[in-house]
């Protein structure tokens, strides 16, 4: 007797469900709202100029990588508008200079606001 594994769908299809999903939701797509991100954006401003002013390398880099997955998953879900590339050196000149403004805010509506602005 043959035992066959049940029909599972392909992690990608699953994964782009629920970035699908989120990006649905009203407060993903809406002003800033720290509920709406996890890890890394789920941090403030402060923390992330906290980190530069130190020079915790591994900090800086988790800030950037964190914040070129979520541009990637913008691109991928947005297809109505040519895709938002910004280097990983401007990326983070542009995010001190923000941040600096909005020491409060969460890391979050900082890379929202990037996306607001780059997105042709």
């Amino acid at each position: 007797m043959t035992v066959s594994a049940p029909r599972r769908a392909p992690v990608a299809r699953i994964a782009g469900l629920v970035l699908l999903a989120a990006a649905a939701t009203p407060a993903a797509v809406g002003p800033a709202a720290a509920a709406t991100a996890s890890g890394i954006g789920a941090h403030t401003c402060g923390d992330y100029l906290h980190a530069v002013d130190r020079g915790q390398k591994i900090a800086i880099d988790s800030y950037v990588s964190w914040t070129q997955g979520f541009i990637s998953a913008y691109n991928w879900l947005n297809t109505e508008h040519h895709d938002v590339a910004v280097d990983a050196g401007a990326l983070t000149y542009w995010l001190i200079d923000y941040c600096s403004g909005t020491r409060g805010s969460s890391f979050f509506s900082a890379v929202q606001e990037l996306i607001r602005r780059n997105t042709r």
